[in-house]
């Protein structure tokens, strides 16, 4: 199919997956119309679009068939009859007065950059009795069990070593990579060893959920819920669009935990508690969570749904230690512990090479970086500064501080987690560097920032530990804390 989009002066051809980035201002919401031909073959030929970000509105022939809502899940529209058939897709995303952020299933990316509105993912013509995109996957057999605090897959113990990722491609404008990225990415994660990615708060392309038995990882899905609207109305539409998300990805094997949302402190109870039931009833999952990050440490409601806990630590290295022990069990049930995210050390940025690079979401332009619902925006004003004109050869120097300093952080913390039994695994942040970090375990331009020089000590599937004597000094008739000197 070849197609054409138009901003409001005229139509010009682009090629899907596509959106409209810099072609307009980053905050216009639309409508951008798109537009095609389909030669139809047979009366039960259907037109499926795998993602379009947000509102889809489609005109076969200029009749109004189809308004769809949601970024996430596919939807098909029936194609009448044979021969040529025109079609035109009126596209409005989120971030503006008719869908703000917070009222849809937005995710996290707009707080990373901003939000982004086009035919995101792949659109074909699919011969089906029905609507192919109301069919549902199978229900696989789930190839991760639990037994009290520990994990098993496919019934070998299992330690989850996972990295998030927010589906930040900022060459694509988009979260839909192509094959090349996705095979790269994976092998990289295998290198440094790690065994699950986290999709926090997106979903992937179903291709990257299918490469993982190749490259032997698995996928935890956290459905797009941060800080969402309680208007009830709102809420009710988001739940049904998280439903639709999950019948469609619910066949994927390689899916060993889900999460509702993160954050979720302020949700209602029922919404969380239903959408908890419906995943472990439509998946079969046994790890299965409503609130990612824990009420309990964020001092909401304590009532959460599901059959893990987890919790995002974030805290100076030495105090690491003592604050993993306020997580453990203690007299409470065992079931396992997730680190859903922690360890975030952010690294030294190359910001003499972003400022000759000039990449548009830098830039201190409003047209194509406003800041948003951005609660950190300070990257513009950084380029700006003395510290965007040092030479080569000192960022050389403080590089190697920065790599140095955040893997030897990194080790400690997460030994630290390792030798807690209570503790299940962990979800490291984040994978690349984005607008508003810079604690990738890959940097901006998608180069490896630490090595397997750095992580084999730490992130392998075994790890070696200085075990201290268990000595306690006899002082003045009594033990006192402290051991001897191992070393």
């Amino acid at each position: 199919m070849d197609w054409t989009v138009d901003y409001g002066s005229g139509p010009q051809p682009v090629s899907l997956p596509h959106s409209w980035g810099q072609d307009v201002p980053v905050a216009w919401e639309g409508p951008a119309i798109y537009r095609t031909q389909v030669e139809v073959k047979s009366s039960q030929s259907w037109l499926c679009f795998e993602g379009v970000s947000y509102e889809a509105v489609v005109f076969l022939d200029g009749e109004k068939v189809t308004v769809h809502r949601g970024i996430w899940d596919a939807f098909s529209t029936r194609l009448p009859g044979s021969g040529t058939v025109d079609v035109r897709v009126e596209v409005t995303k989120n971030g503006g007065d008719r869908f703000p952020v917070k009222d849809v299933l937005s995710g996290f990316l707009p707080y990373v950059f901003h939000t982004f509105g086009g035919i995101f993912r792949p659109v074909q013509v699919v011969e089906s009795e029905v609507d192919p995109a109301d069919i549902r996957g199978p229900m696989v057999s789930s190839r991760i069990s639990i037994q009290g605090s520990k994990l098993f897959v496919d019934g070998q113990p299992f330690y989850m070593r996972g990295v998030l990722t927010w589906g930040w491609y900022p060459e694509n404008g988009h979260p839909h990579p192509d094959e090349a990225t996705m095979r790269r990415e994976l092998g990289q994660m295998r290198e440094m060893g790690f065994n699950t990615v986290k999709f926090c708060l997106w979903l992937p392309p179903h291709r990257y959920l299918e490469l993982l038995e190749e490259y032997d990882m698995w996928a935890w899905i956290e459905l797009p819920l941060w800080l969402p609207s309680t208007d009830p109305e709102r809420l009710s539409q988001m739940d049904a669009e998280a439903r639709r998300i999950v019948r469609q990805y619910r066949h994927h094997d390689r899916i060993i935990a889900w999460t509702v949302g993160c954050e979720l402190q302020e949700t209602p109870r029922d919404f969380r508690r239903g959408l908890v039931d419906f995943i472990r009833e439509e998946t079969g999952c046994p790890l299965v969570k409503d609130n990612s990050g824990g009420a309990e440490m964020y001092a909401e409601d304590l009532v959460e749904f599901g059959t893990f806990d987890d919790f995002h630590p974030y805290a100076d290295a030495h105090l690491y230690p003592s604050v993993l022990a306020t997580l453990d069990h203690g007299p409470r049930p065992q079931r396992p512990i997730l680190l859903g995210e922690y360890s975030d050390y952010d690294g030294v940025r190359d910001l003499a090479r972003l400022k000759q690079e000039a990449p548009y979401w830098a830039l201190p332009d409003d047209r194509v970086n406003a800041q948003g619902i951005r609660y950190q925006y300070d990257l513009p004003g950084l380029l700006q500064s003395p510290w965007a004109d040092v030479s080569a050869d000192q960022f050389a120097v403080w590089r190697r501080y920065s790599i140095s300093k955040g893997a030897y952080i990194r080790r400690k913390v997460t030994e630290a987690v390792r030798s807690r039994a209570d503790l299940s695994g962990y979800v490291i942040t984040g994978w690349r560097d984005t607008p508003i970090s810079t604690s990738g375990m890959v940097d901006d331009a998608g180069e490896t920032v630490y090595g397997p020089q750095h992580q084999q000590f730490w992130n392998l599937r075994d790890t070696l530990f200085l075990i201290p004597d268990r000595r306690p000094p006899w002082i003045r008739g009594g033990n006192r804390p402290g051991g001897r000197d191992t070393q």
